[in-house]
């Protein structure tokens, strides 16, 4: 009898404990509650994503890369030219695998290279003086022709709490979430947002067995210096472009199941952007 009472107690204290976990729900449970609301919202992504990735192919992908300038500049801040150094070239190293590995695997659009501090210029419109070639150089030369872009960098991949967002808000918006700590390369739109399923935002390297070793690349910096880094893994450009390649292959065949799909919803025009 006492065993059986036991056992009654443990089950009411797991429920008591467990109902106010259930009733606290995250925002992005907020996105559907019912069965419908889900449909809705799955139905509201197909579209969406089907008209992204037909304006990609006449688009182009914008590719954000980090120059660890703020790092840079306090360690110059204190004197600590050695590490500034260090992490320059690390940057420089890791820049220049990526836009090799995208130029020759990305096919699909256009791509160009832009350091993150200069997304504001990107968005309120500028089209040139803020891309860079493959020397990590900004070159006036180099415009954005295309209306409709996409980012790509390597992020935080969140369990997104904001859904679809109009665009009149967008700006406003702040992606939130629960992350597993990984930064994998994800697409967002012009706002930064992560892109949703079924639109293939999330690129994975087909590595699966890579060999974690250190490789050391010798990096010229300004003013004839330079600097040994190293790089966690076999082969930056290898590595890279797996990712990339594996990317180019999913654009394009999710491009080619979205043919056929018409977005003339009018309640759909404040998310296309």
């Amino acid at each position: 009898m006492a065993l059986l009472l036991n056992r009654i107690i443990i089950v009411f204290l797991l429920f008591t404990c467990y109902k106010p976990l259930a009733q606290n729900k995250r925002p992005s449970d907020n996105d559907y509650q019912t069965r419908e609301e889900f449909k809705r919202f799955h139905r509201r992504a197909i579209k969406v994503g089907s008209w992204q990735i037909q304006n990609l192919k006449f688009g182009a992908i914008v590719i954000r890369l980090q120059n660890d300038k703020r790092k840079v500049d306090g360690y110059l801040k204190v004197g600590d030219e050695k590490s500034a150094m260090q992490v320059q070239a690390e940057a420089q190293y890791r820049n220049r695998s990526i836009i090799s590995a995208a130029l020759s695997q990305i096919d699909f659009c256009k791509v160009y290279f832009i350091f993150s501090q200069s997304s504001d210029s990107l968005l309120a419109g500028k089209r040139n003086d803020v891309f860079v070639d493959s020397t990590l150089k900004v070159q006036s030369s180099i415009v954005m022709n295309e209306k409709f872009y996409v980012l790509l960098e390597e992020d935080f991949l969140y369990q997104t709490s904001i859904g679809f967002v109009k665009e009149d808000s967008a700006k406003y918006a702040v992606e939130r979430g629960h992350t597993n700590g990984n930064k994998p390369f994800l697409f967002k739109n012009k706002y930064g947002h992560q892109l949703k399923n079924p639109f293939p935002y999330k690129c994975s390297t087909n590595l699966f067995f890579i060999k974690k070793v250190m490789v050391r690349e010798r990096v010229e910096l300004e003013q004839g210096k330079s600097q040994s880094v190293k790089f966690r893994t076999v082969n930056a450009y290898k590595y890279y472009s797996s990712i990339f390649g594996n990317t180019n292959i999913k654009l394009y065949n999710f491009y080619q199941s979205s043919q056929g799909q018409q977005v003339s919803d009018p309640e759909l025009k404040p998310f296309l952007y």
